[in-house]
């Protein structure tokens, strides 16, 4: 059997704080764009390259207790709206921690749906969300470029293994 594209798991993030901080920057988010297509979609929005006190303390936070690298994002996908299946740019893999109460699964095309409030997912797998029946769907993702999905996979569990959680 192959091994789920999507590894569950607990952090205590501090997610009140992150969605209070995401929601002051509101007006500089931008439609993603992926050089790939050559277009950008205006319901898939990003926040980065910013030095928000929030969210690099939540994934520094994070990182070291699994002793990694990686790049902290907000996005948002709009209510009524799809995010098309889609493999990640440059990104192996992502822990994704929700910070709106009901969201849609995430829809592996290989797996089938799931549902998570955190989770690391395998972002070079083929992905996409059907977010047409929900409201905004905003997450805290914390992106690994130099780090494939069972390495960081098995990092969480020996945090996990260390604090039994």
């Amino acid at each position: 059997m192959a091994v789920e594209p999507i590894y569950k798991f607990e952090f205590p993030f501090k997610t009140y704080s992150l969605l209070t901080e995401m929601d002051k920057y509101q007006d500089k988010f931008k439609a993603y764009s992926d050089i790939r297509y050559n277009e950008s979609d205006e319901n898939w929005l990003i926040l980065k390259n910013e030095n928000f006190k929030i969210l690099t303390e939540e994934c520094k936070r994070f990182l070291e207790q699994i002793d990694l690298e990686g790049i902290p994002r907000y996005y948002i996908l709009k209510a009524n709206s799809i995010l098309r299946p889609h493999v990640d740019y440059k990104t192996k893999c992502s822990i994704n921690h929700l910070l709106s109460t009901d969201s849609a699964s995430v829809t592996y095309t290989d797996y089938g749906d799931f549902k998570y409030t955190t989770a690391l997912l395998n972002t070079s797998e083929e992905h996409s969300v059907d977010n047409r029946n929900y409201g905004d769907r905003s997450i805290f993702k914390i992106s690994f470029f130099n780090h494939f999905y069972e390495e960081v996979k098995e990092k969480i569990i020996a945090y996990q293994v260390r604090t039994k959680i």
